[in-house]
């Protein structure tokens, strides 16, 4: 009977070291998961913000744009007066 209650504790442990491992691979996962959605949402926000600045960029070349051909015109409209 010894025997039998000497190895029931280390079939306990071996159980709990099991679960142990167990639980600590699923939560490895969960943080290479996350991990893994945080890099993909940090790009998606990089790209957004480069789209951004490029629309803006592209405005302004268009304001650009418009104000000197305004300028063009009231200089020709001034000089044809």
């Amino acid at each position: 009977m010894q025997c039998g209650a000497v190895v029931r504790p280390r079939l306990v442990r071996g159980f709990l070291l099991a679960e142990w491992v167990i639980a600590l691979t699923l939560l490895g996962s969960s943080a290479l998961l996350v991990i893994a959605f945080v890099q993909r949402q940090e790009i998606y926000i990089n790209t957004q913000q480069e789209r951004r600045e490029e629309a803006r960029i592209n405005t302004i070349q268009r304001n650009t744009e418009w104000l000197r051909n305004e300028h063009r015109l009231l200089i020709e409209l001034q000089e044809g007066a």
